[in-house]
């Protein structure tokens, strides 16, 4: 996010989503091969690894705009807005994504 929006002038949502989606692709690997350690199918995981993904996209988004409009200051913004998506997604990916039950949600 800072390369993007101090370097390049992107505006700070837009530079904090791009990070956001570019540190999923990374995240999925990890998390499948080593945090959760769930030898589940990529054709199970991967469609509810996307779908935790959106959500934690949309929450990151919402949580820097309103944290932003409080603290008046896009760095603590993103920090608290940070928390709160690390926070969601890991308990998103234990318990829908990297599970070993075969139906969770859908």
């Amino acid at each position: 996010m800072a390369v993007l929006a101090r370097v390049f002038g992107v505006p700070a949502l837009w530079a904090s989503q791009t990070g956001f989606v570019a540190s999923g692709f990374l995240s999925y690997v990890l998390n499948r091969s080593f945090t959760f350690r769930v030898p589940s199918a990529h054709v199970v995981a991967l469609p509810r690894y996307v779908l935790a993904c959106a959500i934690g996209l949309s929450i990151n988004g919402a949580a820097l705009v309103v944290l932003q409009g409080l603290l008046h200051h896009v760095w603590m913004a993103q920090l608290g807005a940070s928390g709160v998506v690390a926070v969601t997604s890991f308990l998103l990916q234990r318990h829908v994504v990297f599970t070993a039950r075969k139906y969770v949600l859908f």
